[in-house]
């Protein structure tokens, strides 16, 4: 079994969080004496009290998939990891565009929302999601018809047992892109303390799911496990935007 894997990449990620909490308390009373040195303040709490949400966002966006590996790290051994690991790394590449395009609609998102003007909020998300699925479908697309030959290519012939877990995953993310930059819409206007407990529900659904899945059917439950719990806060954002704003972001939905 896995398990000194398991504990090397945990105690890692400890000393990745510890490290990068001791970079925000530096920045934080940095901004602070800029700030009292022109006669304004910062309230700490309720600095975290808004960002704290945007960090367990992040937090769950960055590692879901790797928490798999972790998890299924207790169940396999340190080769069958290997081979999942490669699948969860070649999948993310789908999320490169899904990720390029957030970051450039992000303040976009937010100076509509300020105006108020929610009809050209949502006619610039819905195309966000028609750009992103351009991106993403087709690579889809390619992963599905020839993974196992790029597998093999990249890595070798052991590795092209890593298809079906990559090509769960790869579904997972283009059914992300499908479903539109609900996580950023969410955090642009105001909402990223639902949309952190809807991920953190998604995330709860995973765990669930991980143990039996893992002991049926291995690496590939462990991806249907990442599905599922994509699957769950994707749909709850979903409905909380149609409820919200009687429209949505998800592709050849929204009424815009």
């Amino acid at each position: 079994m896995g398990c000194g894997l398991f504990y090397a990449r945990l105690i890692s990620a400890v000393i990745a969080l510890v490290v990068a909490l001791l970079f925000f308390l530096y920045l934080f009373r940095r901004v602070r004496r800029e700030e009292e040195s022109r006669g304004t303040s910062i309230d700490f709490c309720s600095l975290l009290k808004k960002s704290l949400p945007l960090c367990g966002v992040s937090l769950l966006v960055f590692s879901t998939s790797k928490i798999s590996i972790l998890i299924y790290s207790l169940f396999a051994t340190e080769e069958n990891v290997g081979y999942y690991s490669v699948a969860v790394n070649t999948a993310i590449l789908i999320n490169v565009a899904l990720g390029c395009v957030n970051s450039m609609v992000a303040p976009k998102f937010a100076e509509l929302h300020a105006r108020m003007d929610y009809s050209s909020l949502f006619s610039v998300g819905i195309k966000t999601t028609r750009l992103i699925c351009i991106a993403t479908i087709p690579l889809t697309i390619v992963l599905l018809l020839f993974g196992k030959i790029l597998l093999e290519i990249l890595y070798g012939m052991d590795f092209s047992v890593a298809y079906f877990p990559m090509v769960i995953l790869a579904i997972g993310n283009c059914l992300n892109a499908i479903a539109g930059p609900n996580d950023i819409f969410l955090q642009m206007t105001g909402d990223q303390g639902r949309l952190n407990k809807m991920m953190w529900i998604g995330f709860a659904a995973s765990l669930v799911f991980y143990v039996p899945f893992i002991y049926w059917w291995g690496s590939i439950g462990a991806a249907l496990a990442v599905l599922v719990g994509q699957c769950v806060w994707n749909y709850l954002a979903h409905l909380f935007i149609l409820k919200k704003y009687k429209n949505s972001l998800m592709l050849f939905y929204s009424s815009k």
